[in-house]
């Protein structure tokens, strides 16, 4: 609980000093952020993570997750793709 509460101090800390400009990393680190502060609801309210996706069919079964860790992958998936975008064309270019 305690590295989920600072993680999350730092990510609020990070958005409030973002440019305004950087709207895509700010949705980013905002998805992180709540899926980050969903698990410690969890953890602090339950003593878990409470997994409620659940999907099995027939043998198969895929891994249980929360809506938490999907807005946590949504955001990271984000930050990867601003991390592309964000590049110059070529070294000479300033970001």
């Amino acid at each position: 609980g305690g590295i989920s509460a600072l993680v999350s101090v730092v990510l609020v800390i990070w958005i409030a000093r973002l440019d305004r400009a950087k709207n895509l990393l700010a949705a980013a680190l905002t998805l992180v952020l709540a899926g980050a502060l969903g698990n410690l609801y969890d953890r602090v309210f339950y003593g878990y993570v409470v997994d409620f996706v659940d999907i099995y069919y027939r043998q198969w079964h895929w891994p249980a997750f929360n809506l938490a860790d999907s807005v946590i992958c949504l955001g990271a998936a984000l930050l990867l793709l601003d991390a592309f975008l964000d590049r110059p064309l070529n070294e000479d270019e300033p970001r």
